[in-house]
Protein backbone atom coordinates (compact mmCIF):
# COMPACT_ATOMS: atom_id res chain seq x y z
CA UNK A 1 0.00 0.00 0.00
CA UNK A 2 0.79 3.73 -0.28
CA UNK A 3 0.02 7.02 0.22
CA UNK A 4 0.81 9.58 -2.40
CA UNK A 5 -1.51 12.61 -1.61
CA UNK A 6 1.57 14.18 0.38
CA UNK A 7 3.58 14.17 -3.02
CA UNK A 8 1.13 15.07 -5.74
CA UNK A 9 -0.74 18.12 -6.52
CA UNK A 10 -4.43 18.89 -7.70
CA UNK A 11 -5.22 16.70 -10.84
CA UNK A 12 -1.98 14.76 -11.07
CA UNK A 13 -2.60 11.04 -12.13
CA UNK A 14 -1.50 8.08 -10.84
CA UNK A 15 -1.49 5.11 -12.67
CA UNK A 16 -0.71 1.68 -12.19
CA UNK A 17 -0.18 -0.89 -14.77
CA UNK A 18 0.52 -4.51 -14.40
CA UNK A 19 2.53 -6.58 -17.18
CA UNK A 20 0.96 -9.53 -18.87
CA UNK A 21 1.78 -13.02 -18.01
CA UNK A 22 4.30 -14.95 -20.94
CA UNK A 23 0.73 -16.83 -22.15
CA UNK A 24 -0.97 -13.58 -22.59
CA UNK A 25 -2.63 -13.15 -19.67
CA UNK A 26 -2.84 -11.26 -16.94
CA UNK A 27 -4.61 -10.62 -13.45
CA UNK A 28 -4.97 -7.43 -14.78
CA UNK A 29 -5.24 -7.33 -18.23
CA UNK A 30 -3.80 -3.89 -19.18
CA UNK A 31 -6.17 -1.82 -17.55
CA UNK A 32 -5.31 1.55 -15.77
CA UNK A 33 -6.42 2.46 -12.87
CA UNK A 34 -6.63 6.30 -12.67
CA UNK A 35 -7.02 8.51 -9.03
CA UNK A 36 -7.15 11.59 -9.15
CA UNK A 37 -5.75 13.41 -6.13
CA UNK A 38 -8.45 16.08 -4.34
CA UNK A 39 -5.56 18.49 -3.05
CA UNK A 40 -2.10 19.07 -2.93
CA UNK A 41 -0.98 18.60 0.54
CA UNK A 42 -3.71 17.03 2.37
CA UNK A 43 -3.31 14.30 4.34
CA UNK A 44 -5.44 11.35 3.10
CA UNK A 45 -3.81 8.67 4.48
CA UNK A 46 -6.30 7.89 7.50
CA UNK A 47 -9.15 6.71 5.10
CA UNK A 48 -9.25 4.46 1.93
CA UNK A 49 -9.98 5.49 -1.46
CA UNK A 50 -13.92 5.01 -2.24
CA UNK A 51 -14.36 4.16 -6.13
CA UNK A 52 -17.84 5.27 -6.02
CA UNK A 53 -16.76 9.15 -5.92
CA UNK A 54 -15.90 8.67 -9.80
CA UNK A 55 -19.84 7.62 -10.64
CA UNK A 56 -20.62 11.26 -10.72
CA UNK A 57 -18.02 11.65 -12.83
CA UNK A 58 -16.35 14.74 -10.94
CA UNK A 59 -12.50 13.03 -9.42
CA UNK A 60 -12.61 16.53 -7.83
CA UNK A 61 -13.80 15.35 -4.85
CA UNK A 62 -11.98 12.03 -4.63
CA UNK A 63 -8.80 11.13 -2.39
CA UNK A 64 -7.46 8.53 0.09
CA UNK A 65 -5.23 5.44 0.63
CA UNK A 66 -5.28 2.92 -2.63
CA UNK A 67 -4.48 -0.35 -1.81
CA UNK A 68 -3.84 -3.02 -4.44
CA UNK A 69 -3.86 -6.81 -3.34
CA UNK A 70 -2.79 -9.36 -6.19
CA UNK A 71 -2.66 -13.24 -4.88
CA UNK A 72 0.53 -14.53 -5.12
CA UNK A 73 -0.98 -17.70 -6.59
CA UNK A 74 -1.98 -16.38 -9.62
CA UNK A 75 1.54 -15.69 -10.92
CA UNK A 76 3.45 -18.48 -11.71
CA UNK A 77 6.69 -17.82 -10.25
CA UNK A 78 8.94 -17.96 -13.45
CA UNK A 79 6.37 -15.54 -14.98
CA UNK A 80 7.01 -11.84 -14.36
CA UNK A 81 4.51 -8.75 -12.15
CA UNK A 82 5.72 -5.49 -13.24
CA UNK A 83 4.02 -2.39 -11.07
CA UNK A 84 4.42 1.26 -12.43
CA UNK A 85 3.48 4.26 -10.95
CA UNK A 86 3.51 7.50 -13.26
CA UNK A 87 4.06 11.27 -12.52
CA UNK A 88 2.73 13.60 -14.63
CA UNK A 89 5.62 16.04 -15.23
CA UNK A 90 5.70 19.32 -13.33
CA UNK A 91 8.19 22.65 -13.77
CA UNK A 92 10.58 23.50 -10.68
CA UNK A 93 9.02 26.93 -10.70
CA UNK A 94 5.43 24.73 -9.71
CA UNK A 95 6.95 22.95 -7.22
CA UNK A 96 7.23 25.81 -4.31
CA UNK A 97 5.96 25.87 -0.56
CA UNK A 98 4.34 29.10 -0.71
CA UNK A 99 1.55 28.26 2.27
CA UNK A 100 1.39 27.08 5.60
CA UNK A 101 2.75 24.06 6.49
CA UNK A 102 2.03 21.61 9.60
CA UNK A 103 3.89 18.59 10.48
CA UNK A 104 2.31 16.37 13.20
CA UNK A 105 0.08 19.10 14.24
CA UNK A 106 2.59 21.48 16.50
CA UNK A 107 5.86 19.53 15.79
CA UNK A 108 6.32 21.73 12.98
CA UNK A 109 4.36 25.29 12.16
CA UNK A 110 4.71 27.91 9.28
CA UNK A 111 2.26 30.74 9.33
CA UNK A 112 2.80 32.35 5.77
CA UNK A 113 0.64 34.90 6.53
CA UNK A 114 2.49 36.59 9.83
CA UNK A 115 5.55 34.95 8.22
CA UNK A 116 6.17 33.02 12.06
CA UNK A 117 7.62 30.05 12.55
CA UNK A 118 6.00 27.30 15.91
CA UNK A 119 8.03 24.67 17.81
CA UNK A 120 5.57 23.08 19.64
CA UNK A 121 2.59 25.40 19.17
CA UNK A 122 -0.05 25.26 16.19
CA UNK A 123 -0.07 29.00 16.74
CA UNK A 124 2.86 30.70 16.53
CA UNK A 125 3.35 34.74 18.07
CA UNK A 126 6.89 35.21 17.17
CA UNK A 127 9.02 34.78 14.17
CA UNK A 128 10.12 32.00 16.05
CA UNK A 129 7.90 30.43 18.97
CA UNK A 130 9.03 27.52 21.01
CA UNK A 131 6.21 26.07 23.09
CA UNK A 132 7.14 22.81 24.12
CA UNK A 133 10.97 21.58 24.63
CA UNK A 134 14.47 22.88 25.13
CA UNK A 135 17.19 24.65 22.52
CA UNK A 136 20.51 22.52 22.59
CA UNK A 137 23.94 23.58 21.12
CA UNK A 138 26.90 21.54 21.21
CA UNK A 139 29.74 23.12 23.06
CA UNK A 140 31.25 26.11 22.12
CA UNK A 141 28.77 26.85 19.79
CA UNK A 142 27.76 30.67 19.81
CA UNK A 143 24.33 32.49 19.25
CA UNK A 144 25.45 36.07 17.63
CA UNK A 145 23.53 39.33 16.94
CA UNK A 146 24.47 42.00 14.48
CA UNK A 147 26.05 41.82 11.27
CA UNK A 148 29.82 43.18 11.44
CA UNK A 149 32.97 41.29 12.66
CA UNK A 150 32.45 43.07 16.11
CA UNK A 151 28.86 41.38 16.44
CA UNK A 152 27.53 40.45 19.92
CA UNK A 153 28.08 36.55 20.99
CA UNK A 154 26.78 34.24 23.23
CA UNK A 155 28.85 31.52 23.83
CA UNK A 156 28.67 28.92 26.37
CA UNK A 157 29.05 24.78 26.88
CA UNK A 158 29.33 22.31 29.44
CA UNK A 159 30.02 24.59 32.73
CA UNK A 160 30.66 27.86 31.10
CA UNK A 161 29.31 30.39 29.64
CA UNK A 162 30.15 33.68 27.44
CA UNK A 163 28.83 36.98 26.82
CA UNK A 164 30.48 39.15 24.77
CA UNK A 165 28.84 42.69 23.57
CA UNK A 166 31.81 43.02 20.91
CA UNK A 167 33.63 39.68 19.58
CA UNK A 168 36.48 41.52 19.51
CA UNK A 169 37.38 42.39 23.24
CA UNK A 170 36.74 40.94 26.56
CA UNK A 171 36.04 44.35 27.68
CA UNK A 172 32.81 45.04 28.64
CA UNK A 173 32.23 40.74 28.63
CA UNK A 174 30.33 38.20 31.33
CA UNK A 175 32.38 35.06 31.75
CA UNK A 176 30.43 32.28 33.97
CA UNK A 177 32.21 29.00 35.16
CA UNK A 178 31.27 26.41 37.75
CA UNK A 179 33.42 28.50 39.96
CA UNK A 180 33.04 32.40 39.83
CA UNK A 181 32.01 35.18 37.69
CA UNK A 182 34.22 37.58 35.57
CA UNK A 183 33.21 40.80 34.83
CA UNK A 184 35.08 42.69 32.08
CA UNK A 185 37.30 40.22 32.51
CA UNK A 186 38.99 41.96 35.66
CA UNK A 187 36.60 41.47 38.59
CA UNK A 188 35.57 38.06 39.79
CA UNK A 189 32.93 37.01 42.67
CA UNK A 190 34.07 33.91 44.68
CA UNK A 191 33.00 31.45 47.91
CA UNK A 192 35.87 30.92 50.22
CA UNK A 193 34.61 29.37 53.20
CA UNK A 194 33.01 32.21 55.17
CA UNK A 195 33.43 34.88 52.83
CA UNK A 196 32.84 36.09 49.73
CA UNK A 197 35.71 37.63 47.80
CA UNK A 198 35.97 40.35 45.20
CA UNK A 199 39.06 40.22 43.46
CA UNK A 200 40.57 42.00 40.61
CA UNK A 201 43.49 42.56 38.32
CA UNK A 202 43.79 45.86 38.63
CA UNK A 203 45.74 47.46 41.85
CA UNK A 204 43.08 50.63 42.35
CA UNK A 205 39.40 49.95 42.59
CA UNK A 206 37.13 53.25 42.38
CA UNK A 207 33.50 53.84 43.36
CA UNK A 208 31.53 56.63 41.64
CA UNK A 209 28.32 57.63 42.47
CA UNK A 210 25.49 58.82 39.46
CA UNK A 211 28.55 58.62 37.01
CA UNK A 212 30.63 61.29 38.74
CA UNK A 213 34.17 61.97 37.49
CA UNK A 214 35.69 62.20 40.98
CA UNK A 215 34.88 58.76 43.10
CA UNK A 216 33.39 58.54 46.19
CA UNK A 217 35.34 55.58 48.08
CA UNK A 218 38.90 54.68 46.75
CA UNK A 219 40.67 50.95 47.24
CA UNK A 220 44.09 51.53 46.22
CA UNK A 221 47.02 49.09 46.64
CA UNK A 222 47.69 49.86 49.99
CA UNK A 223 45.28 52.53 51.52
CA UNK A 224 41.27 53.66 51.69
CA UNK A 225 40.71 57.27 50.69
CA UNK A 226 37.05 58.65 50.89
CA UNK A 227 35.98 61.45 49.39
CA UNK A 228 32.62 61.75 51.73
CA UNK A 229 31.92 61.81 55.33
CA UNK A 230 32.25 58.96 56.74
CA UNK A 231 29.32 57.78 59.54
CA UNK A 232 30.30 54.99 61.99
CA UNK A 233 26.68 54.33 63.90
CA UNK A 234 28.67 51.70 66.21
CA UNK A 235 32.37 50.76 67.44
CA UNK A 236 34.99 52.10 65.12
CA UNK A 237 38.18 49.47 66.64
CA UNK A 238 42.00 50.42 64.86
CA UNK A 239 44.80 48.52 65.63
CA UNK A 240 46.82 50.67 63.32
CA UNK A 241 47.50 54.51 63.12
CA UNK A 242 45.01 57.15 62.74
CA UNK A 243 46.12 60.04 59.97
CA UNK A 244 43.99 62.77 59.54
CA UNK A 245 44.92 66.23 57.90
CA UNK A 246 42.00 68.52 58.70
CA UNK A 247 40.08 68.03 61.67
CA UNK A 248 38.30 64.81 64.01
CA UNK A 249 34.88 65.46 64.96
CA UNK A 250 33.55 63.61 67.49
CA UNK A 251 29.56 64.22 68.66
CA UNK A 252 29.68 67.55 66.96
CA UNK A 253 30.46 69.41 63.49
CA UNK A 254 31.82 71.79 65.16
CA UNK A 255 35.60 71.98 63.32
CA UNK A 256 37.48 74.73 65.50
CA UNK A 257 39.92 72.39 67.10
CA UNK A 258 42.23 69.43 65.50
CA UNK A 259 40.40 67.36 68.29
CA UNK A 260 36.59 68.10 68.95
CA UNK A 261 34.82 66.17 71.27
CA UNK A 262 30.80 67.31 71.46
CA UNK A 263 30.34 70.81 70.82
CA UNK A 264 31.81 71.71 74.06
CA UNK A 265 35.64 70.99 74.18
CA UNK A 266 38.18 70.88 71.50
CA UNK A 267 42.17 69.30 71.33
CA UNK A 268 44.80 70.69 69.50
CA UNK A 269 48.51 71.46 68.83
CA UNK A 270 51.26 73.43 67.84
CA UNK A 271 54.45 74.35 67.35
CA UNK A 272 56.08 78.17 66.40
CA UNK A 273 59.77 79.95 66.49
CA UNK A 274 59.37 83.40 67.88
CA UNK A 275 60.58 86.57 65.13
CA UNK A 276 59.82 89.04 67.81
CA UNK A 277 60.67 89.57 71.62
CA UNK A 278 56.66 89.48 72.15
CA UNK A 279 54.97 87.49 69.76
CA UNK A 280 51.14 85.94 69.28
CA UNK A 281 51.28 82.20 69.19
CA UNK A 282 47.95 81.31 69.05
CA UNK A 283 44.23 82.91 68.43
CA UNK A 284 40.79 81.83 69.58
CA UNK A 285 37.19 83.17 68.45
CA UNK A 286 35.88 85.21 71.48
CA UNK A 287 32.51 84.14 70.93
CA UNK A 288 32.99 80.39 70.31
CA UNK A 289 35.15 79.86 73.32
CA UNK A 290 35.24 80.09 77.60
CA UNK A 291 38.66 79.66 77.88
CA UNK A 292 41.52 77.47 77.27
CA UNK A 293 44.21 75.25 79.17
CA UNK A 294 48.34 75.23 77.47
CA UNK A 295 50.54 72.63 78.27
CA UNK A 296 53.44 74.71 76.79
CA UNK A 297 57.26 73.66 75.75
CA UNK A 298 59.55 76.61 75.59
CA UNK A 299 63.37 75.93 74.61
CA UNK A 300 66.51 78.18 73.79
CA UNK A 301 70.13 78.25 73.63
CA UNK A 302 70.26 74.91 75.59
CA UNK A 303 67.60 75.94 78.56
CA UNK A 304 64.42 75.07 78.17
CA UNK A 305 60.63 75.67 80.74
CA UNK A 306 57.62 73.87 80.63
CA UNK A 307 54.16 75.40 82.06
CA UNK A 308 50.73 75.14 82.31
CA UNK A 309 48.79 77.72 81.00
CA UNK A 310 45.09 78.71 81.98
CA UNK A 311 43.51 81.31 79.78
CA UNK A 312 40.16 82.60 80.13
CA UNK A 313 38.27 86.02 79.55
CA UNK A 314 34.55 87.77 80.49
CA UNK A 315 33.68 89.15 77.11
CA UNK A 316 35.96 92.55 77.91
CA UNK A 317 39.51 91.52 79.19
CA UNK A 318 41.62 88.29 79.27
CA UNK A 319 43.35 86.72 81.96
CA UNK A 320 46.13 84.41 82.33
CA UNK A 321 47.98 82.19 84.97
CA UNK A 322 50.93 80.16 84.34
CA UNK A 323 51.63 76.97 86.50
CA UNK A 324 54.59 74.84 87.33
CA UNK A 325 57.19 76.60 85.65
CA UNK A 326 60.40 74.31 85.23
CA UNK A 327 63.27 76.17 83.36
CA UNK A 328 66.74 75.08 83.40
CA UNK A 329 67.94 78.61 83.31
CA UNK A 330 67.78 79.47 87.02
CA UNK A 331 65.53 82.05 88.13
CA UNK A 332 64.51 83.41 84.78
CA UNK A 333 61.79 81.40 82.50
CA UNK A 334 62.63 80.85 78.86
CA UNK A 335 59.30 82.44 78.37
CA UNK A 336 56.57 84.12 80.07
CA UNK A 337 52.36 84.40 78.38
CA UNK A 338 50.28 87.30 78.77
CA UNK A 339 46.47 87.51 76.62
CA UNK A 340 44.30 90.14 75.33
CA UNK A 341 40.92 90.40 73.33
CA UNK A 342 41.91 92.18 69.98
CA UNK A 343 38.63 92.84 68.24
CA UNK A 344 36.92 89.52 67.96
CA UNK A 345 39.81 87.41 68.57
CA UNK A 346 41.14 86.01 72.09
CA UNK A 347 45.08 85.95 71.47
CA UNK A 348 47.73 84.61 73.85
CA UNK A 349 51.08 85.87 73.42
CA UNK A 350 54.92 84.79 74.75
CA UNK A 351 57.30 86.74 75.45
CA UNK A 352 60.74 85.27 74.52
CA UNK A 353 64.47 85.82 73.32
CA UNK A 354 63.25 85.95 69.41
CA UNK A 355 64.04 82.38 68.26
CA UNK A 356 62.58 80.62 71.21
CA UNK A 357 60.23 77.51 70.06
CA UNK A 358 57.32 77.25 71.37
CA UNK A 359 55.32 73.96 71.27
CA UNK A 360 51.93 73.63 72.93
CA UNK A 361 48.88 71.55 73.38
CA UNK A 362 45.68 73.33 74.30
CA UNK A 363 42.32 71.86 75.58
CA UNK A 364 39.55 74.38 74.88
CA UNK A 365 36.34 74.86 76.75
CA UNK A 366 33.88 75.56 73.92
CA UNK A 367 30.83 78.17 74.44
Amino acid sequence: STDLNNILKEADIISFHCKPNNDGSSIITNKEIKLMVREYGSNDSATDFDPTCLLDGDPSDCGGRLVLHLSPTCIPVYQTLEAMVEFQEVQPAECQGNGDVNLDSTTLVVDKINHRVGLGTANPTSRLHISAGDIQLDNAKEVAFGVTANKARIQGGDQFLTIKPDNATLLGSIQLNNTHPLFNNTLAFKENGNFTEITTTNQNISFHISSQATPALEIRGSSIWSNYDTHIPLTLTVTGDISCSSVVKIGTTNNTDHINITDKTGISAGTMTTTSATEVFDSLIVANVRGAKYTVYASHGGHVSTSEVILTHDGTDAFVVMYGDVHSNPGVAVATFSAAINGVNLELSTTATIGTFIQFTRTTMNV
